[in-house]
């Protein structure tokens, strides 16, 4: 009887900390790893100092990715971070008020773009990994120098206030490149939750989402009548710079002449190369708000610190060519041989292959900098012109055959690929014809009038194929090896997504195949169905194809709408093959 009664005591004393457990949760005074952590080690103090005094966490992940998969499904964005570090320290001052510390830091940070058809597959880098490429030509974790992103935080929580004693926030020089494509599928993705607009028409046969996938919107709790009060010994941040790239290909349209004004607008305003943001670092001492004020003061500084970066926006348009940058970059190349040739004429104890090596990317500047001015405006203008065609299917067709994901590499390469766009102007002349004859029989004289208006348009095509031959020759002229420019690149390939709509562990040679259908037209999945069909990967068949004495590898990829018969290949200075399909 006795040993029932003490197992009965202790029971209600377990049942009675459970209890207290639950009732911390529904309030969250503190986060819900230390409640948890509290419990486990038999606390429940009820957050006055009871049970546990100190909790000090380390952790260190070598690889850490995390994608974003909407509801098709498809993948639309992979976070990769390598080298993180997580210190967590936990003390108590007095009973009432602990002392958290937190410090965090990650050597390598990239966000990555992972729709097949992306023109820039990498979202946010940081900007000494173009320059710093690991074996292949891919971007890794640096083993050593500072850390890509640091945090530091000393935080006494009291009641109803949140007393930081420092804030401490460094980043590296990161790279910012943002494509129109990307943007929309984001925004598709979150419309439903926030009860959005749409931004554009569905391109005609695409795909959408099935009923019951769309996210909903849960109603937000009540809010506090007094919100936490912050206070704010020292916060520090560190200068951010940004090397911002933007893409826009016109996908932003609508039917009416707004729509397609805005469109143009983009096409006009949002295709920039490397424009460089400058903020200053930013330090606030002794503040005393709440955190809506904390929040808005915080944007507020950085919102009249960029203030200034709109005369940068317009010198850094493609349609400009972006020349101040341009000259800026010619005259830094420039002075570095000047100043250690002067140097050395002066017998100093400069060394002579810094002065070759510097006389060297000189050269490369020479002839790559010009290229660039030359490869900014004519894309811009051959973007333009695709739309006074007035003729949205030929408009997309035309920016995915433009900003395309697989890059030429050198002058050949890339003339062929112009040359083949060359022919698809001339060829398309022929609407001259085609259309006014296709509108007489589809809607009689008013369907022969109206393709009247789109076969005299038709002349434009020849021109944009002349501009599009310059553009990939010169892209391919930037991207040859003689001038070493290296682009950022994804750190894997796309998920290959299956029927049943699961995501399984990523498959190295199965992601290779389905990346295939980046080369095949984005409207093809949605010919076989009515309303349009997503596609889904089956299987891929790898395959070994003799071509007289030499034996290459070969791919069948089979999908839920087509097989794709194409071949990977391991380009020079790429770590991820590039495909070629039919």
């Amino acid at each position: 009887a006795r040993a029932a009664g003490r197992a009965a005591r202790r029971a209600r004393v377990e049942w009675l900390k459970y209890l207290s457990m639950l009732e911390r949760l529904r309030s969250a005074p503190e986060p819900l790893p230390l409640i948890l952590l509290e419990a486990a080690r038999g606390g429940g103090g009820g957050g006055r100092g009871g049970g546990m005094v100190k909790v000090d966490l380390h952790v260190e992940l070598g690889k850490l990715h995390v994608s974003l998969v909407n509801a098709t499904p498809a993948e639309l964005l992979q976070l990769c971070v390598y080298g993180l570090c997580c210190d967590f320290r936990r003390d108590l001052a007095n009973a009432l008020q602990p002392v958290l510390e937190l410090s965090l830091s990650a050597r390598h940070l990239q966000l990555d773009n992972q729709l097949l058809h992306a023109s820039l597959p990498v979202v946010l880098a940081p900007t000494a990994a173009a320059c710093r490429p690991a074996e292949g030509g891919r971007a890794r974790a640096r083993e050593a120098g500072e850390p890509v992103v640091q945090l530091f935080l000393r935080l006494n929580r009291m009641r109803g206030v949140d007393y930081f004693q420092k804030l401490e926030l460094k980043l590296a020089p990161l790279s910012l490149m943002v494509e129109e494509s990307l943007v929309l599928e984001l925004h598709r993705f979150v419309a439903p939750l926030l009860g959005l607009p749409a931004l554009a028409d569905p391109a005609e046969g695409e795909a959408t989402s099935r009923e019951g996938w769309e996210w909903r919107l849960v109603a937000p709790a009540p809010r506090p009548l007094l919100e936490r009060q912050v206070v704010v010994d020292l916060c520090t941040v560190s200068p951010l710079m940004f090397d911002v790239t933007l893409r826009a290909s016109g996908q932003t349209r609508g039917s009416t002449p707004a729509g397609q004004l805005i469109a143009v607008a983009l096409t006009l305003f949002g295709n920039i190369d490397a424009m460089p943001i400058r903020l200053k670092s930013y330090t606030m001492r002794r503040h005393l708000s709440d955190w809506s004020d904390f929040t808005e003061r915080l944007a507020s500084h950085y919102v009249l610190v960029a203030s200034p970066h709109v005369l940068v926006l317009l010198a850094s348009l493609n349609i400009t060519g972006g020349v101040p940058g341009l000259l800026a970059a010619l005259v830094g190349a420039l002075a570095e041989p000047l100043r250690l040739g002067g140097a050395l004429a002066l017998g100093g104890s400069e060394d002579l292959a810094a002065l070759n090596a510097s006389l060297a990317e000189l050269a490369r500047k020479v002839v790559h900098l010009p290229s660039l001015l030359l490869y900014r405006v004519a894309t811009a203008a051959s973007a333009l012109l695709s739309f006074a065609t007035l003729s949205p299917s030929y408009i997309r067709t035309h920016a995915l055959g433009v900003y395309a994901s697989e890059v030429p590499i050198g002058v050949v390469d890339g003339a062929s690929e112009g040359v083949a766009m060359l022919l698809d102007g001339i060829v398309g002349l022929g609407g001259v014809i085609s259309k006014p004859y296709r509108g007489a029989l589809k809607h009689g004289p008013r369907g022969f009038a109206k393709g009247l208006v789109q076969g005299a348009l038709c002349v434009l095509r020849p021109p944009i194929g002349v501009l599009d031959l310059l553009t990939k020759t010169v892209e391919g002229l930037i991207h040859s090896p003689f001038l070493g420019v290296r682009r950022h690149l994804r750190q894997q390939q796309p998920f290959a997504l299956h029927a049943n709509r699961l995501v399984a562990p990523f498959n190295a040679e199965e992601s290779r195949a389905y990346e295939l259908l980046s080369l095949c037209s984005p409207a093809a999945p949605a010919r076989g169905g009515r309303g349009g069909r997503a596609e889904f990967f089956q299987a891929q068949h790898p395959i070994e194809y003799r071509d007289g004495m030499r034996l290459e590898q070969r791919v069948v990829l089979v999908t839920t709408l087509r097989v794709v018969y194409g071949r990977p290949e391991r380009r020079e200075g790429e770590a991820a093959p590039e495909c070629s399909a039919r």
